[in-house]
């Protein structure tokens, strides 16, 4: 009988903690390309707990959509929030989260320097196969020696046309 218990219990413990697992993917570095893509599907009334882990390198603007559409109000998120550190952030960020009647938003942007990220997000989800997309866009900014490669091509070219006799 005891073992009976126990096996029931385990199997139990076991549902339980894949119910609540904690997702992370590794996106590796983004710099060049972004990033674009749905989250798992979650069960109804399943935690979700995942962090996207990323990479830049140089400087960059950086820019986060989270969304998540859908058709009737039970179709939401409940608790839709995501945040965002490492790198050169200090400490966490928070998305800010705007809502209609059929869809979630989550949004971000700074400037970035190079390192490690985690994007991480959570919410319960109200629905049978509740996803979430992301989008995740990058854009380099030019380092100081670009600019000091633009001016001195721009003063050898006025130099040029200044010693240019006319004809």
């Amino acid at each position: 009988m005891k073992m009976k218990t126990l096996a029931v219990a385990a199997v139990l413990a076991l549902s339980a903690a894949s119910a609540s697992a904690v997702n992370v993917f590794n996106l590796g570095d983004i710099t060049a390309s972004g990033a674009l893509f749905a989250s798992p599907g979650y069960a109804s009334a399943a935690n979700i707990d995942d962090t996207w882990i990323f990479s830049l390198t140089g400087s960059n603007n950086f820019a986060a959509q989270i969304a998540r559409n859908f058709s009737t109000a039970n179709g939401s998120i409940n608790g839709f929030a995501a945040t965002i550190s490492g790198g050169s952030l200090v400490g966490s960020h928070a998305l800010t989260l705007g809502s209609t009647d059929t869809s979630q938003e989550l949004t971000y942007g700074a400037l970035l320097g190079t390192g490690s990220y985690s994007l991480k997000v959570t919410g319960l989800s109200q629905r049978v196969n509740t996803r979430y997309t992301f989008n995740l866009d990058v854009t380099p900014v030019p380092e100081p020696e670009t600019y000091g490669m633009l001016l001195a091509g721009m003063g050898v070219l006025a130099f040029v046309a200044r010693r240019r006799k006319p004809v």
